[in-house]
């Protein structure tokens, strides 16, 4: 695990902090800047690939609201600069996944306590150094990530489930809402993750054999294998490409990256709340691209299979009660059929995600930022088609015939 502080000798930090951020950071919180000083510290056994730092801010003196008086008060704060991301270019666009984000906090969020309140942001895509996004750090609001990284509990499968969905209803209201603002803030996402012709997608096209590969080795029926392998050499448009191009009218906002690891949860006694971080693969695609990619990942096969009903109407519950709260009343478009139909229709997206990063999660591989600075598209192909073994290949088939069972290859296969 790498610990991003290092990149950065503490004392060039606070001097870049101090000719930076700092300033700016005072006038947006409405205090002198002689008031404040700070501390930095950075995230223990975590890895990001933009450079994660934590500030504490300690305002001197701070007057208290309707009165005279003043006092000491600190402000928890989590900084994310380009960083790591730096050394992996060649696979990720740094300056659009900081656009994106900047983006979100800048025309979406706003004010809004359903995410992590922004203080600053800067970009200037001539000089990445200058990139830098400044939040509150909800963790001392008692918000944390799951203590498992996949297969996690039941409750926090439907607490994520149900936020996606407010999330999606926040984008379906502006939509309606608020048109022209909406279509104006969809212009300006720009691709961050999928690009045709590159080295990752010939990756997908690779590793998304390995679940048909494992089928013709058991003799499985040569008709239904030779149909799925003339679809799956292909994944990376018949699948990925396919599933983020936007179709009316269910395209919505997503977040893009809606995983374990970009939710933080909250427990109490009486509830679990969930809230969203990290929008930087925001895209205007199908509400399946995130519900099927936190399934695949996240949630252990035994409650997908078994619980789908549950989960499915957490999300479409939360969905139209939000609706409702944003002042939606023609609900006939977000009806639970048409919600599942365009599900069993992209619901392969999150498996072929599965596919490359669920051997990640088990421990089966690693990533490295080596990797991804000389990546070897073929190579990692077939690291990550061997990551697990043989049974990693039979649970990806099986899950795979689930997939057709359920419908969801209904385009690819007819009723196979």
């Amino acid at each position: 695990m790498a610990n991003s502080i290092v990149e950065v000798n503490k004392d060039e930090l606070n001097v870049w902090l101090k000719s930076n951020i700092i300033e700016k950071l005072a006038k947006n919180l409405d205090q002198p800047y002689e008031n404040i000083t700070w501390e930095v510290s950075s995230p223990e056994n975590c890895f990001y690939l933009s450079s994660v730092i934590f500030l504490k801010v300690n305002i001197e003196g701070k007057k208290i609201l309707n009165s005279d008086e003043c006092q000491d008060k600190c402000i928890y704060l989590v900084m994310k600069r380009p960083g790591l991301l730096m050394a992996t270019k060649t696979l990720l666009p740094i300056a659009s996944l900081f656009h994106n984000e900047i983006l979100f906090y800048k025309f979406i969020s706003h004010n809004n306590t359903d995410f992590p309140r922004c203080y600053y942001y800067s970009e200037d895509k001539n000089n990445l150094n200058n990139m830098v996004i400044v939040m509150e750090n909800i963790g001392i609001k008692g918000y944390e990530l799951c203590y498992k990284s996949y297969d996690i509990p039941f409750e926090y499968v439907i607490s994520a489930m149900k936020t996606i969905g407010k999330f999606h209803a926040m984008s379906y209201a502006m939509k309606k809402q608020k048109p022209e603002v909406f279509f104006k803030i969809i212009e300006n996402i720009e691709e961050s993750r999928y690009f045709p012709g590159d080295d990752f997608s010939k990756y997908i096209n690779l590793i998304a054999l390995r679940p048909v590969e494992w089928l013709r080795k058991q003799n499985y029926d040569k008709v239904f294998v030779d149909s799925l392998e003339n679809y799956m050499s292909n994944a990376f448009t018949n699948v990925m490409i396919d599933a983020i191009t936007p179709i009316e009218p269910l395209a919505t906002l997503c977040h893009g990256d809606f995983t374990r690891n970009n939710i933080f949860y909250h427990k109490t006694e009486n509830k679990l709340e969930s809230m969203l971080i990290d929008f930087a693969m925001l895209r205007y695609s199908s509400p399946s691209t995130d519900i099927s990619t936190f399934l695949y990942l996240n949630c252990s096969n035994n409650d997908r299979s078994e619980r789908f009903n549950e989960i499915f109407e957490a999300y479409h519950k939360s969905l139209i009660e939000n609706l409702r709260e944003e002042g939606i009343d023609d609900l006939k478009e977000y009806s639970y059929e048409k919600i599942l139909k365009d599900y069993k229709r992209r619901a392969m997206y999150g498996f072929v995600i599965a596919l490359f990063f669920l051997p990640i999660l088990r421990g089966y591989t690693t990533f490295s930022l080596e990797d991804t600075v000389n990546f070897d598209y073929a190579k990692e192909a077939r690291s990550t088609k061997k990551a697990g073994g043989d049974d990693l290949s039979r649970e990806f088939s099986e899950i795979l015939l689930e997939l057709r069972d359920n419908g969801c290859l209904h385009h690819v296969c007819g009723n196979f």
